[in-house]
């Protein structure tokens, strides 16, 4: 009889084996990505002794080719491949216009997603995430980077802690970016939910006792009800699924467009929102004011500082909704949101997919409030919008096995 930690090697041994070279570029690609993207939001300002904007730089070209390597290596319908050029046309528009590569780069991790599997996305980014977020603590506890970060909400003045990274949300991002890896990796197992709560407990205490980010604290027990909850709902209540994740993402996009364009201080419950989300809300309707939206986007960089808060940033809007429309454009907008739907109609159509819709749903509340889920490796979820590219043949999931 094979024993637990001979079948681990053989599962782990046909993970390595069973992966293309094609794969591998894209896996590499993303492993570069998300280096880029959790040091980028750290105070580290070498790497290895070399300048970190440069080694941010060389990581984006090299994820670029790699990319470019991938899509040329898939195969396509006259369909896919027209519907693919047409969107990275708008994306890169909307990258020259906002000088802002982000958007572009999810649309390239998205069509270069043809046989990726999510689940070898979350191992990745849980290992890559967990090494750069220990280094930075470490730094920062060993008094290289700086630990505490001022902060005011209306007349309160105190002091958070960032422990290394750019702002205290950014520790929070990281914490949730690690929590969502471990329920991803997961499901589909006969387990105690203990095991994978720990973390999340874990994680939500330090968001609330060091960083005070009430924001990740709150995705963080939103993500914990949804790993005890899972099985529960998928094996006696599956059918409800699309309609109650259709629902909350509908609620999310036209909730935030009516308060980025109607918001008003002088209503009560309004105003009590704003200030649960830290002026969220007053400022996107602020830069809505300010500078109204473009097809293609607008470039904030040298833009004058509207509010000298929060480290004088010439941007200062959160909703990644408000971000899209504000920053990148309401042409990549309107992509965003017929994508979004039509992946809908597919896992209603499928009948299937329904734990990764309730990560999906899962991201795109968070997105109420960060604008990190705009980034691929914060949000590699968003490659099932595959599906809408290569139709229901293409596999993303494999049941969340390697």
């Amino acid at each position: 009889m094979q024993s637990r930690s001979s079948r681990l090697v053989d599962e782990y041994e046909y993970a390595i084996d069973s992966i293309t070279v094609e794969e591998f570029i894209y896996y590499t690609a993303f492993f570069l990505y998300t280096v880029f993207g959790v040091f980028g939001r750290t105070q580290f300002e070498k790497i290895l002794f070399i300048d970190a904007n440069l080694l941010y730089s060389v990581i984006r070209y090299i994820c670029v080719v790699l990319l470019i390597c991938k899509i040329l290596m898939q195969s396509y319908t006259v369909r896919s491949a027209l519907i693919a050029l047409i969107v990275f046309f708008c994306m890169f528009i909307s990258w020259r216009m906002s000088g802002n590569n982000t958007l572009a780069f999810t649309c390239l991790f998205i069509i270069a997603g043809q046989n990726v599997k999510i689940r070898r996305l979350a191992v990745i980014s849980l290992v890559t995430t967990l090494i750069a977020s220990s280094i930075t603590v470490l730094f920062s506890v060993l008094g290289e980077l700086h630990v505490e970060t001022a902060w005011n909400r209306g007349e309160m003045v105190g002091v958070r802690y960032a422990l290394g990274f750019t702002h205290p949300n950014s520790l929070g991002g990281v914490l949730v970016q690690i929590c969502v890896a471990i329920v991803l990796l997961q499901s589909g197992k006969k387990r105690l939910h203990v095991v994978t709560l720990i973390p999340i407990i874990i994680s939500a205490a330090i968001c609330i006792s060091v960083a005070d980010s009430r924001t990740a604290a709150m995705a963080l027990l939103i993500l914990g009800v949804i790993e005890v909850t899972n099985e529960v709902i998928i094996e006696r209540r599956s059918h409800y699924i699309p309609i109650i994740c259709t629902t909350l993402i509908v609620l999310f996009f036209v909730s935030s467009i009516l308060f980025m364009i109607y918001y008003n201080n002088d209503i009560s419950w309004m105003q009590n929102l704003n200030k649960m989300l830290s002026s969220r809300l007053s400022l996107g309707n602020l830069f809505y004011k300010l500078y109204p939206p473009t097809l293609f986007g607008r470039n904030f960089a040298n833009m004058p500082i509207v509010l000298s808060i929060d480290g004088g940033r010439s941007f200062l809007v959160d909703n990644s909704y408000m971000k899209l429309i504000l920053m990148y454009g309401t042409i990549p907008f309107l992509i965003v949101v017929v994508g979004t739907f039509m992946l809908l109609t597919k896992t209603i159509q499928a009948k299937r997919y329904y734990f990764l819709l309730m990560m999906i749903t899962f991201m795109y509340l968070y997105a109420f409030t960060e604008s990190l889920p705009i980034s691929f490796y914060f949000n590699y979820t968003s490659v099932a919008l595959i599906l809408v590219l290569y139709g229901d043949s293409i596999e993303i999931t494999d049941e969340f096995k390697f």
